[in-house]
């Protein structure tokens, strides 16, 4: 992704790596930037590429993932961040949770792309700032 945003928007590759990194390899999130600053004329992402991002993704994407998502999973995606893993201990204590239901909800959310457990006790989002979407939705007064 990092090379691809560095020969089409024409950024040198610590930039373009960054570009990749906000993206976190979602496809659609990839797209939606390049186009974002294609559009804008811009070469880097700042605070109204962020803002048009939020509102395209939840419009275009997210919106549709929350509806298929029951409220305990919602609860589980709460206790993530959006930027660094969380062990599944933290999980199990914030939750209240046993080991074999973690287990459940590791399954089903890694399998609707929200999250990556391939790491051995950790979890963090697949989806870029999904987190703070799902926090929009459930705190309305939120900016």
């Amino acid at each position: 992704m990092a090379k691809s945003y560095s020969e089409i928007l024409s950024v040198n590759y610590n930039d373009a790596l960054s570009l990749a990194k906000f993206t976190k390899g979602y496809a659609f999130a990839y797209q939606l930037v390049g186009y974002l600053l294609w559009f804008n004329d811009k070469r880097i992402i700042d605070a109204d590429i962020i803002e048009q991002f939020d509102t395209l993704i939840a419009a275009k994407a997210y919106n549709k993932i929350f509806e298929d998502l029951p409220q305990r999973e919602i609860d589980f995606i709460m206790t993530l961040s959006d930027d660094a893993k969380v062990s599944n201990q933290d999980i199990m204590n914030s939750l209240k949770m046993k080991k074999n239901t973690l287990c459940v909800y590791k399954i089903r959310l890694a399998k609707k792309g929200i999250i990556d457990s391939k790491e051995r006790g950790s979890i963090i989002l697949s989806l870029p700032r999904f987190k703070k979407f799902l926090y929009q939705l459930t705190n309305p007064d939120f900016k």
